[in-house]
């Protein structure tokens, strides 16, 4: 038995983040509904015999799913004039064998080095890490 494909059930079930202006509050309870759904998937899936390495394989295209969403929903509040910033997977969510319980480690790449960063930037990255950190992930990140 193959694990579904998480893009296609994001794109499912996460689909009110990208349309409808939802609170911290109920985007988080949204993502942590399809988190919880998703993980207990990759769960019986390990439980009848799935490897390590293919449960692994299975978290970080789960998450990669979710950041997908979260990204494109922090960059189109912003209207015609997304910022220009580039979500990047490191460590082993980034090598795509993200363990259970393990941290996420990402950086956030701006198109030139600065000192400061502009608030459409910063406002994006907040939202994004800000949800993550209410479902519970622990996130090294850097910009």
């Amino acid at each position: 038995m193959s694990l579904p494909n998480f893009h296609h059930l994001a794109a499912d079930q996460l689909a009110p983040i990208l349309k409808e202006e939802l609170s911290p509050t109920d985007r988080a309870n949204l993502v942590k509904k399809f988190l919880t759904s998703s993980e207990e998937i990759l769960r019986k899936h390990h439980n009848n015999g799935a490897s390590g390495v293919e449960i692994c394989a299975g978290r970080s295209e789960l998450i990669d799913a979710i950041l997908r969403n979260l990204f494109q929903a922090a960059i189109s509040r912003h209207g015609d004039t997304p910022p220009i910033i580039t979500l990047v997977a490191q460590g082993g969510y980034g090598r795509g064998h993200l363990n259970p319980a393990s941290d996420l480690d990402l950086l956030f790449l701006l198109p030139k080095a600065a000192n400061s960063i502009p608030k459409e930037v910063s406002s994006s990255i907040e939202e994004i890490l800000y949800t993550l950190w209410d479902l519970g992930f622990k996130v090294g990140h850097a910009c």
